[in-house]
């Protein structure tokens, strides 16, 4: 008899196949599902939360819908993205604190009111208070399995809102000069502004803006440098203070530097700065030969730099003979009516 109802249901199920071949897969795919379900709830909660912290954007949210106890994460994910309108690659794994988005355009408007559009700054907003809770649960899923929050202060008392909600680990966009609308930060506004930043375990700045200051700011700016986990891109509009200039190499995953009066500068010292891989130096008024051999040389010394550029006017070189210096070292040179541009092979 139970042979027989074992037919009977074969029978039917291959029926309900051959008829709804549809049916079959969908019924399949429930299966898969409750089978991984119930093998991913066998495993302790510590191996569940390892899990979760390799997750990336396409992963999280069909993984959390396997896992009961994860659900909540899932929910809390939807109603940050409903709050601000942003899509899940800005909430995880690193939540992008929201910033002002341009007006739409409307049909008819005119050519300016386009080019406005386009030139619009996006500044950071606080967060409504209706939507707090949703960011502070999203934060403690963050800090739990080892995400992060990426940050673009602009003003010390933005910076004073936000860290109550922002997660142990930070990346942020820092600029010490004036953008869009925001006025330039007096000099005790910046010192306030890095000061808050040492709260933070992890500081990891993306990209990091200053420009000529007041005497007065240098040392903490230095110590600020020195003591960030990582910054990535530096980027100096003006001459880069003597006192700065030898912290360059004490710098923590130093990537990017891009210098815009390099007169005076002493190329040399980046040498030293292991870890950068592309250089821009953008204003001078000539480079002397000394100059450019000395650059040559940091192209020998700085194993991972792959990108150079540099204005094309210098005393006493000419290009044929950078370029057979180049070659010698396995680098190339492309030159346009402003710049010359150093590369490695495959270097973008």
């Amino acid at each position: 008899m139970a042979e027989m109802n074992q037919m009977i249901s074969r029978s039917r199920n291959d029926g309900l196949s051959h008829k709804y071949p549809e049916s079959s897969t969908v019924h399949s795919s429930i299966q898969l599902r409750r089978s991984i379900s119930f093998s991913l709830s066998c495993f302790p909660a510590e191996v569940i939360d390892l899990i979760v912290s390799y997750l990336d954007t396409e992963s999280i949210l069909p993984f959390c819908h396997t896992i009961r106890h994860l659900l909540p994460l899932s929910e809390t994910i939807f109603k940050v993205g409903r709050a601000f309108g942003v899509p899940i690659d800005e909430i995880w794994p690193a939540f992008n604190f929201p910033m002002s988005k341009p007006p739409p355009l409307i049909a008819g408007q005119e050519d300016d009111d386009e080019e406005e559009a386009e030139e619009f700054i996006p500044q950071p907003i606080e967060i409504p208070v209706e939507h707090i809770d949703a960011v502070k649960s999203l934060i403690v899923y963050l800090n739990r399995y080892g995400g992060s929050a990426h940050i673009k202060p602009t003003t010390p008392e933005y910076l004073s809102n936000i860290i109550p909600l922002a997660p142990r680990r930070v990346s942020l966009s820092l600029s010490l000069i004036s953008t869009g609308p925001t006025p330039p930060l007096t000099t005790q506004q910046t010192i306030s502004l890095l000061e808050k930043l040492s709260i933070f375990e992890n500081v990891h700045i993306t990209r990091f803006t200053i420009t000529e200051h007041d005497p007065s700011l240098l040392p903490h700016l230095a110590r600020a440098l020195t003591q960030f986990a990582r910054v990535e891109r530096f980027r100096c509009f003006g001459r880069l203070a003597p006192t700065l200039i030898p912290v360059l190499p004490k710098i923590n995953g130093f990537t990017s530097f891009k210098l815009f009066k390099v007169d005076d500068f002493p190329v040399n010292v980046l040498k030293e700065c292991e870890d950068l891989e592309r250089l821009s130096l953008v204003v001078a008024r000539s480079f002397s030969v000394e100059f450019v051999r000395d650059l040559i040389g940091v192209l020998s010394a700085c194993r991972k730099l792959r990108w150079v550029m540099i204005p094309n006017w210098y005393e006493g070189a000419n290009a044929d003979e950078v370029e057979r210096a180049l070659e010698a070292i396995g680098w190339n040179l492309e030159r346009d009516v402003y710049n010359f541009v150093f590369h490695k092979d495959g270097a973008p």
